[in-house]
Order: structure tokens, then C-alpha cells, then sequence
């Protein structure tokens, strides 16, 4: 009981954070036949060109059978150097550790996709690496109602292993503030690449 407090938690700390910093703010839970969810994300533009941005993606998730909870923090500041290229610096917080990070990122906007990209190395000595994406998708099918595809990937590796990797997608309608559907997510681990799959149901706000 004490890590679904901790959960709510979190999900009320992000919303109160994220909400007044205006830009594109996601607040979505998702429940699969193992765990409950509940992520936030952000990306927030200081200029109208996209040139400096923040993105922040924030997740909690809970365990049915183990009652525990996993709770990680990953941002990134991304400058636009060059045709939606850029270097990113920041940093992923974990329950036992924090680290900082470096790399490059990929970013294009437009009204029904976007796609974010990253990839980056732990900043120490024998570091993780990541290759981070998402990609979101929404055809206008009328005046009130757009379709809803979000992919969300995830590749973590070092010199010796692959660590895990994951892929998160939704499909189903956009009404405005509320997107909501069918959820599956998959995850590996190791180098035999064990997986689990999850399938399930999303709910989510999003703030502009």
C-alpha cells in the first residue's frame, strides 16, 4: 500500500510541476495484465523555432504481484544546431543512482507528427549508452476527432551487453485534451534478449 501512495504521489508532484510551464505537458496512465503506469512527459521550447528545448520524461510504475513500485526521471536540454540536429546534455534519475548525460539529438514538429530522438552515453568511465525515440502520429478523421499512434523505443547497451530495451505503443483517438485506447509494451533484457510482453489500456491528458 505504501508504493500505490507513493505513485499517486508522484502523478499529483508532476502534474503541479509540468502544468505551468506551457508547453506540449502529457500526463497519461496505463494499466497492462502486470503493472500500472503512470508517465509524464513534456517538451517545453523556449524559442518559436524549436532552437533550445527541454524534454522531461518522468515514470512511475507499479508491480500488481510484487507490490512495488520503479520510479525514473530522464531529461534532456537539446539545441538545434543544424536541420533539426543538435547536442543534449542531462540527466536520468534513478532510485539508486543519478547520472549525467551527453550526446545528440533529432527533433521535427508539425501539427499531426512529431518525432524526438536521442542517443546518448552516460558521462563517467565504462558508461551505459541509449538510443531514445518517440513518434507520434494524429490523422484527422473530423473537426472533433483526430486519430491517436505513439510509438515509444528504448535501446540500452554498453561495450560488452545489451542491458534492455523497450517499445511502448498506443492507438486511439485523439478528442482534444484526452487521448485514450488500446496500450502494449514490450520489453527485452540481456543478451539473450528475454521478453515480456504486456498488452492493456491508456488514459491520458495533454496541456498546451
Amino acid at each position: 500500500m505504501k508504493t500505490y501512495y507513493s505513485t499517486l504521489l508522484f502523478l499529483l508532484v508532476g502534474l503541479i510541476i509540468h502544468v505551468p510551464l506551457y508547453g506540449q505537458t502529457v500526463l497519461e496512465t496505463a494499466a497492462t495484465d502486470e503493472n500500472f503506469i503512470v508517465e509524464t512527459w513534456w517538451i517545453k521550447p523556449f524559442d518559436n523555432k524549436y532552437k533550445l528545448s527541454l524534454f522531461s520524461l518522468n515514470t512511475a510504475e507499479y508491480n500488481y504481484d510484487s507490490e512495488e513500485s520503479i520510479f525514473m526521471s530522464y531529461s534532456l536540454l537539446n539545441y538545434n544546431l543544424f536541420k533539426n540536429w543538435g547536442p543534449a546534455v542531462g540527466t536520468r534519475l534513478l532510485p539508486d543512482r543519478a547520472v549525467a548525460l551527453g550526446g545528440v539529438q533529432y527533433s521535427f514538429y508539425r501539427e499531426e507528427f512529431f518525432v524526438t530522438a536521442n542517443v546518448t552515453s552516460e558521462i563517467k568511465r565504462s558508461p551505459d549508452f541509449e538510443v531514445f525515440s518517440i513518434m507520434q502520429y494524429r490523422p484527422k478523421f473530423s473537426e472533433k476527432l483526430k486519430g491517436f499512434f505513439q510509438g515509444q523505443f528504448s535501446f540500452n547497451f554498453n561495450a560488452d551487453t545489451h542491458l534492455f530495451s523497450f517499445q511502448q505503443f498506443r492507438l486511439g483517438g485523439d478528442f482534444g485534451l484526452i487521448q485514450t485506447g488500446i496500450a502494449l509494451n514490450n520489453f527485452q533484457f540481456g543478451n539473450d534478449w528475454e521478453y515480456d510482453l504486456q498488452p492493456g489500456l491508456f488514459f491520458r491528458l495533454e496541456f498546451q
